[in-house]
Parts: C-alpha cells; sequence; structure tokens
C-alpha cells in the first residue's frame, strides 16, 4: 500500500469503512460516520496526488456493498412529506407556509390543478372559505395551534354538487415551521376501481362507467349529458347498476362505491415523491448519438434570450424574484438540464467535460442562437467557458455565479466534509465513487430530500439561514429530486468538473465577463483564487455581501442586475421553433 498510512493503520481504516458502510445501508447516522472514515483514509493521498490503494479483499466488499445499496427495493422512503402525501387515499397536497406547493400527488395535481414549486392561488377554493385557509397558514408561520379546518372547493367538473377538503397544520421533523395539509374528502375514483365495481357486479362497461359518473356527480341528468344519451336510458342503464349492486338506493349506492374507492385506493401503490419540471414547458431534443437533452424557457416568448446552465444539485428552480422580472428585463431564459439531471441523458462514451460541452454546443445549433450570453453557478460556469472557447459566434458575453475555474485538492478542505469525501474518492479512488454515489443516493430516497439539503449545506450559518426561507426549502427539494432521477448519475459525473481548467479560454476570449461569488461563499476560497489566478483583465469581479453558496436565493436582486448587464446589448437572436 502506498498511501499515508501504515499498512496495519490502513487495514484498520478499510475494515472501519466496511462496517460503515453495511450500517449505511439502513440507518443514515452511519453515513456521517462513513464520510468522515472516507475523509481520515484517504484525504492526505487525494491532497499529494497519490492514488489510493486497497487489498482485492476490500474492492470485493465495496463492490457487494454498491450492489446491495442499488437494490431499490429494500430501500424504504421515510421522506416525512412524502410519507404524509402517501397516507392519503384523495387527492392531497403539502404546503409551506408560504402557500407554495412542496409536494402534490397525482390525484392532487388533478383536482387542484396545481405542481410541485407552485404557489396557491385558492383558484381551488370556494371565495368565503378563503380565510379560513388564510388564518391556518398564519399560524403555521407563527408557530401557535390552530384547529383543522373544513373548507369548500370550486367544482372543477361544473357539477353543482358540494365537494369538500380538510385542511391542517402538521409537524414535520426538519421543518422550521408547520406544513399545510390539505387533502379531498372524496375518495378518488381509479382506474382499478372501475374493474373492481365491474367484476364485483358483473357490471358491463357501460353500466360500470354510468356507475362512476354517477359516483362522481350525483346528478342522472348529469350522467345522461356527459353520456350522450337520454336521461330514460340513463335511467334504465342505473336500475340496473342498482339491481346487481344489492343497493336499496342511491344513498346505499354512494356508501358501497366510497368503501370501494377505498379500496382501491389501498391497494395502489403508495405515493413517491417524484421531480416535476418547475418550469412546466420542458422541451427535448435529440443529440448526435440519440441522447435526450431536455431544456424549458421562462419570460417573454419575444424576449431577448440567455441561457441559465444550473450547478451540481442546485440552481435549476430559480426563486420567483428572478423569474418575476423576466418581462420587466425582456430577457428569455432557456434553462436546460445538463447530463445526468432531470430528463437530460449522459453519453457515457464521452467524459463528463465534453459531455456538457458538446450538449451546450447541439442546444445553441438547435435554436440557431448566436451570440447569446449566458450564465452558469458554479462548475457549470466552466463548461460555458469551455463552450464558448469551442463556438466563440453561438456564445456572448458570459456571468460565471459561484465560479471558480480549476481547483487542486487542498482547497476541498473548505468544502463540507460529504462534498470532500467525493472529491477525495474522484481523485485517489475513482473506481470507487460509484459505491458511495449509491450510497448516497439511498439515502436521499430514503430519507428525502432534506436530509441531503442539511449535509450538502448547512454548515454555513448563512447558508442555514437561508434554508429557513420556504420558497428556498422548495426549489432545493425540487433540484436534489432533479439530481436523484437518473441515480445521481449527473452529480457523480460533475465531480471531475472542477478539475477542469478554463482559464486559457477565458484568456483566449478576453469578453467583458462578469463573475459574481458571495462575501461569505466558504466552498472555496474564491477571494484567494482572484488573487493568485491570471484572468483577463477585462473580468469583472463583484463579491456580493451577505450571500454565501445559495446567493441565487439570498440576492435575487445581484442575480437580475448580472442579467441586466449581460444583456444590455441585444444582439443574440433566436428563431420561433424554440
Amino acid at each position: 500500500m502506498d498511501s499515508g498510512h501504515q499498512p496495519d493503520d490502513a487495514a484498520r481504516s478499510d475494515v472501519e469503512l466496511i462496517g460503515h458502510s453495511y450500517r449505511a445501508l439502513i440507518d443514515g447516522s452511519a453515513f456521517d460516520d462513513l464520510i468522515a472514515a472516507w475523509n481520515r483514509r484517504i484525504g492526505q493521498d487525494a491532497a499529494d496526488g497519490k492514488p489510493a490503494r486497497f487489498d482485492d479483499s476490500v474492492l470485493a466488499q465495496f463492490s457487494e456493498i454498491d450492489r446491495l445499496a442499488s437494490s431499490k427495493w429494500e430501500v424504504v422512503n421515510s421522506d416525512p412529506v412524502d410519507e404524509l402525501l402517501s397516507r392519503c387515499l384523495s387527492a392531497a397536497m403539502a404546503q409551506n407556509a408560504d402557500g407554495r406547493v412542496i409536494a402534490i400527488n397525482p390525484a392532487g395535481r388533478a383536482e387542484f390543478a396545481l405542481e410541485v414549486g407552485d404557489t396557491d392561488a385558492g383558484d381551488w377554493l370556494a371565495p368565503a372559505h378563503a380565510g379560513a385557509l388564510r388564518q391556518l397558514r398564519q399560524a403555521a408561520r407563527s408557530g401557535t395551534n390552530a384547529d383543522r379546518r373544513v373548507v369548500e372547493c370550486t367544482a372543477a367538473d361544473d357539477s353543482a354538487r358540494l365537494r369538500l377538503a380538510e385542511a391542517r397544520q402538521v409537524a414535520l421533523p426538519g421543518y422550521p415551521q408547520a406544513v399545510t395539509l390539505i387533502r379531498s374528502l372524496e375518495f378518488e375514483w381509479l382506474e382499478d376501481t372501475t374493474a373492481l365495481v365491474e367484476q364485483s357486479w358483473g357490471l358491463t362497461e357501460a353500466e360500470g362507467q354510468i356507475a362512476r359518473l354517477f359516483y362522481r356527480h350525483r346528478s342522472l341528468a348529469e350522467v345522461a349529458r356527459l353520456r350522450g344519451v337520454s336521461v330514460q336510458t340513463a335511467q334504465t342503464q342505473f336500475k340496473a347498476v342498482l339491481a346487481k349492486s344489492g343497493c336499496q338506493g342511491q344513498v346505499e349506492l354512494i356508501r358501497v362505491l366510497t368503501a370501494l374507492c377505498i379500496q382501491s385506493g389501498i391497494d395502489a401503490a403508495p405515493y413517491e415523491g417524484e421531480w416535476i419540471n418547475p418550469y412546466r414547458n420542458e422541451k427535448r431534443l435529440i443529440r448526435p448519438g440519440g441522447r435526450v437533452l431536455a431544456y424549458s424557457m421562462a419570460g417573454p416568448k419575444d424576449g431577448q434570450p440567455l441561457i441559465w446552465l444550473h450547478g451540481p444539485n442546485l440552481n435549476h428552480a430559480l426563486p420567483r424574484a428572478v423569474t418575476d422580472r423576466l418581462d420587466e428585463l425582456r430577457v428569455r431564459l432557456i434553462v436546460p438540464s445538463r447530463p445526468g439531471y432531470g430528463h437530460s441523458e449522459v453519453d457515457r462514451s464521452l467524459s463528463t467535460e465534453e459531455d456538457n460541452v458538446t450538449a451546450l454546443l447541439s442546444l445553441a445549433e438547435q435554436l440557431e442562437l448566436s451570440d447569446c450570453p449566458a450564465i452558469g453557478t458554479t462548475s457549470a460556469g466552466n463548461m460555458l467557458i469551455l463552450a464558448r472557447d469551442r463556438a466563440p459566434h453561438r456564445f456572448g458575453r458570459l456571468g460565471l455565479i459561484s465560479s471558480f475555474g480549476k481547483i487542486d485538492v487542498v482547497e476541498t478542505s473548505r468544502v463540507t466534509p460529504s462534498h470532500r469525501a467525493f472529491f477525495y474518492l474522484s481523485v485517489s479512488a475513482p473506481r470507487l465513487l460509484g459505491y458511495l454515489t449509491s450510497l448516497g443516493l439511498r439515502m436521499v430516497l430514503r430519507h428525502g430530500p432534506d436530509w441531503y439539503i442539511e449535509r450538502a449545506y448547512g454548515f454555513n450559518p448563512r447558508n442555514v439561514e437561508a434554508l429557513r426561507n420556504a420558497e428556498t426549502q422548495a426549489l432545493l427539494r425540487s433540484d436534489t429530486q432533479s439530481m436523484v432521477r437518473q441515480k445521481g448519475d449527473g452529480f457523480a459525473r460533475d465531480l471531475a468538473l472542477p478539475f477542469s481548467d478554463p482559464d486559457p479560454a477565458l484568456l483566449r476570449a478576453n469578453r467583458d465577463d462578469i463573475w459574481i461569488y458571495g462575501s461569505e461563499d466558504s466552498h472555496l476560497a474564491h477571494r484567494d483564487r482572484a488573487n493568485t489566478r491570471q484572468l483577463p483583465e477585462n473580468l469583472q469581479t463583484v463579491v456580493v455581501p451577505g450571500a454565501s453558496e445559495l446567493l441565487v436565493y439570498q440576492r435575487a436582486d445581484a442575480v437580475c442586475d448580472l442579467i441586466a448587464k449581460l444583456t444590455e446589448t441585444p444582439a443574440a437572436t433566436i428563431h420561433a421553433r424554440t
């Protein structure tokens, strides 16, 4: 072994690593111990640029742990928000104290016409009941107790039938304020319910539809209208349903149908959190080689285009304080999901750097962009610099938010311990990176996005302050769900990006680019590096007071100022195909 350990010490460390790894399969706290053990085991090797050596028997254990960690059937999702919704058999959603939807089940999306990330304007709510829900949210914000409320819903299907929902506060671990759970008091009629009713009672397909529509609308006249038949025909079919069900009348039929809906809900697969693109207008292009690249738009359709490129696991879903100003700025954001995130696929035949650069070039070519300004956050800024170097006619001025150029391993000492361990592995034991990624993904699937967010950003007091913001918490949950959608593929591959050196390309371009970062950004030594790197003389550097790694969420004004400066000269073009 050629690590910094003596052989006996290394052997003991390896036993410790294996023990913590097996524990981490079922115990979230053990993952923290595992991270600390990895930092001790290979930290010095990584700092010296040396590979860490492991016996074949040890590598075999890591391979087995990787296999077990990748066994999805073993993972029990204990994300408190997802657990809350999984217990709801009807349309349901969870909101933070500001009324932003942080989770919603499929029936809820249909019933309330909302998606994750939306701010609830109460369009589903009868106006007379808006005050009750408002009082409940105020109580959640202040931390006072409040009784649950039953509120009346507007009829989404134009029926006159009374529809009710329950709204109540729920305290969840890790949330500084109670969340508001809203669930319909009417159990949903699922596809399986129709099959259950038809098979149980021997109904024809037409009679099954009669039962479904009557349950939904409680009116034979409405059933006849929706079926396109006479009321007399609907009545005849309804009498057949009553006879075959053994029910004595409409009230008993509704009671029995409700019971069958409940049973269908119990038998259905439980709700699991899923990533929903926050921009709701996702488009997909096919890159050379057949890989999908997904992208979205935000801002006015006739606005000046500007590419917004998210970093590893953050800054894809933007705060409303940014998106709400796009009309005023006359800017059309083009927001791709980078390879391995959301619905964008990786090309394993390419390095991470090449995969990201060629994806950007494919997007710029598809949209026929010319001299288009762009903003990249954290290590994604490197990819923009390299893409512009490859196709300077496609990209204009760049904005770099919390970007850092090429880092060396010594600088990773300022990174949160979990990210540091991944960096160390990428340098000294890259073949084991997949194993630790699988374990980390398992923890996120098991314990929810908040488990990851706390470990990724909770080390900085300024970050902790930002995470108390309800909107920021919801946005980071969305980005974390985007990260794990492809089993953390994008995140694992992104660990190589900070070691790309964009500075020669930055010097060659010699453009009026702008680099901004937070005064309290502890992720990397920005200010120190700014004094030691050779940078273009016309690169504007802006230090944003009171901001950290989460600058985009903390200082939307600085982000909007950056967008405004980059688009001062409307030179970019974009074609109607967007």
